[in-house]
């Protein structure tokens, strides 16, 4: 419910903005970022996340999607360190190099949008984040391909469905492998 308030409220001022901006010039104006929410165990929606990135160019975008899925498609200037990743039977299972791998490239400090196909292995992610001592991940509701309800409805959209910037193909200093030379894997 408080994200449908935030929607509303963000269309309407987004038809004011409009609406009154075309007789005037318009102000550049930088989101302010809410310490609360890079202090807390927030979730965020995708349009969040790409405001708070816009404005700020420290906030880091950590997608903790498997190799595969984010040379697919990720949003752009994000980083990879997956959560999960195959077992030698073809199974997922947590990455045990996970929090190592992001302790030697982010700060404990640093703040994180952690984010994955639909929500649920970037929450996971955060869990273990701020139980780590990271106190300034979030994570994105919706992920990089939306989250369904049980019935099949758009719950949350994420970063594809709002046609963010991407990017694809392999990532030769922000992909995973990338992160995990600095630990000597």
């Amino acid at each position: 419910m408080i994200y449908r308030t935030r929607f509303v409220s963000s269309v309407i001022l987004g038809f004011g903005l409009f609406f009154h901006g075309c007789s005037e010039p318009k102000e550049t104006h930088t989101p302010v970022i809410s310490e609360k929410v890079f202090g807390s165990t927030a979730d965020i929606t995708a349009a969040e996340a790409r405001a708070f990135l816009d404005s700020d160019k420290s906030i880091s975008y950590l997608d903790v999607r498997t190799v595969k899925e984010f040379e697919t498609a990720r949003p752009a200037r994000s980083s990879n360190i997956p959560f999960l990743v195959f077992d030698e039977n073809g199974n997922r299972a947590k990455n045990a190099d996970f929090l190592k791998i992001v302790e030697a490239n982010f700060e404990k400090g640093a703040k994180l949008v952690v984010g994955c196909q639909s929500g649920g292995r970037s929450k996971m992610a955060q869990g273990v984040l701020k139980e780590a001592g990271f106190t300034s991940a979030v994570n994105m509701l919706g992920g990089f391909g939306g989250k369904r309800s049980a019935i099949g409805t758009m719950k949350y959209e994420g970063w594809s469905q709002l046609e963010f910037p991407t990017e694809s193909g392999p990532c030769e200093d922000r992909g995973y492998f990338a992160h995990k030379a600095k630990v000597g894997g």
